[in-house]
């Protein structure tokens, strides 16, 4: 039996403070967290009700958030409470929590400072991966080796980037000071080589050497 896909289901849904009904809780396409990936986000398991861990996600969620420059307009308990409320109204007794935070659709340049933090919270029943019997008996790892797919005598892995996902703490910084600094876009490979043009977007070479 095929599952019901996600935008089809019933129920309720933690949406910016309020439970909503599971088909009304919407965005717009043009959505910064979608479009500039600024969205952070947790995947939480439930067992026999209770979130596994709940705490230390939500401090890993906030941790991401901050990193992100991203301030969430809940403090960590109000986020807690919301958690196990969804869970309690969904009635999950074995399941996931998906809470996630992203920027909403005022701007869509890079840093968007001005853009209302949204904050959803919501849950389904979702059993486990594995056959009841195989978690009773013991469940084989199958191992295989290989070789490291970073390793230089690959072919070249291809990331989209700003400036370098090595240098990414410092345009992160940069975006919270609202400082300019040097953005590139291009592909780089393992070994750091650069085979596309830079886009001169923005450009501070005495604030942002490369």
């Amino acid at each position: 039996m095929e599952s019901i896909p996600y935008d089809k289901r019933s129920g309720k849904i933690w949406f910016n403070g309020k439970t909503v009904e599971w088909k009304d809780a919407n965005i717009h396409i043009l959505n910064h967290g979608l479009h500039y990936a600024s969205c952070v986000f947790e995947g939480e398991r439930v067992y026999d009700g209770e979130i596994f861990k709940l705490e230390e996600h939500t401090e890993r969620l906030f941790y991401s958030a901050k990193r992100m420059g991203i301030k969430v307009p809940y403090s960590q308990k109000e986020i807690n409470d919301a958690c196990k409320n969804i869970v309690n109204i969904q009635k999950v007794l074995n399941g996931y929590v998906r809470p996630l935070i992203w920027r909403g659709s005022e701007m869509m340049a890079i840093s968007a400072q001005k853009n209302k933090i949204h904050v959803a919270i919501a849950t389904w029943e979702w059993g486990s991966y594995f056959d009841p019997k195989l978690k009773l008996n013991g469940i084989k790892l199958p191992t295989r080796a290989m070789k490291n797919i970073f390793h230089k005598s690959c072919f070249s892995k291809i990331c989209c980037f700003e400036e370098s996902f090595k240098k990414i703490d410092r345009i992160i910084d940069a975006i919270k000071r609202r400082k300019k600094v040097r953005i590139y876009g291009g592909i780089v490979s393992t070994d750091s080589f650069i085979n596309k043009k830079e886009l001169p977007q923005m450009a501070d070479r005495k604030k942002s050497p490369v």
